[in-house]
């Protein structure tokens, strides 16, 4: 363990007033480094793939909030336009430190859709909320989407595996599910 480095993370990037950057800098015999622990509280889902790392993080027992790219380089032939992908969350003030705040508890949802916005419950507990169960029973899951294009499909996943789906083709906002 002599050669193990610890760097506390004190922001939403982990490279960011770390030291992690410049200590990969001055090693450049390096070509693998591992970073491990509690060192994420975003994951930006950009693809089927890595929505599937997200709900591994998930499975081992981590809380990690989604978060989605709005960075574009257009430049490029096949780029995203901006805000093609984006994030919301559910901060208690519209403040950067409560933005911050509420990214850090998960309290977020990722899009790639036109504007939408779902409001997600079970039991009464939204997302980034623990719910702790001491025995098996039913939770009652409700959904209300508002969108202005419409949806195709909700679904819901349990361990990254999709238990629920519904098809909502040409349905108008606001969509009431339960």
């Amino acid at each position: 363990y002599d050669q193990m480095v610890i760097f506390n993370k004190n922001s939403v990037a982990a490279e960011k007033n770390t030291g992690l950057n410049p200590w990969i800098e001055s090693h450049p015999e390096l070509s693998t480094f591992i970073v491990m622990g509690d060192c994420t509280d975003l994951f930006d889902i950009d693809s089927r793939a890595t929505e599937w790392l997200w709900f591994m993080a998930l499975n081992l027992g981590n809380r990690v909030g989604v978060s989605g790219s709005t960075d574009s380089a257009l430049g490029r032939v096949r780029t995203s336009s901006p805000g093609d992908r984006r994030v919301y969350c559910r901060a208690e003030q519209f403040t950067y430190p409560a933005i911050v705040e509420a990214m850090r508890e998960g309290r977020t949802f990722a899009t790639n859709g036109s504007a939408i916005f779902p409001f997600f419950q079970i039991d009464g507990h939204g997302p980034g909320e623990v719910i702790e169960l001491t025995d098996e029973r039913s939770c009652k899951a409700t959904i209300t989407i508002h969108t202005r294009d419409g949806v195709r499909t909700a679904q819901v996943y349990r361990n990254g595996v999709r238990i629920w789906a519904v098809d909502l083709t040409g349905q108008s906002s606001p969509i009431e599910l339960e």
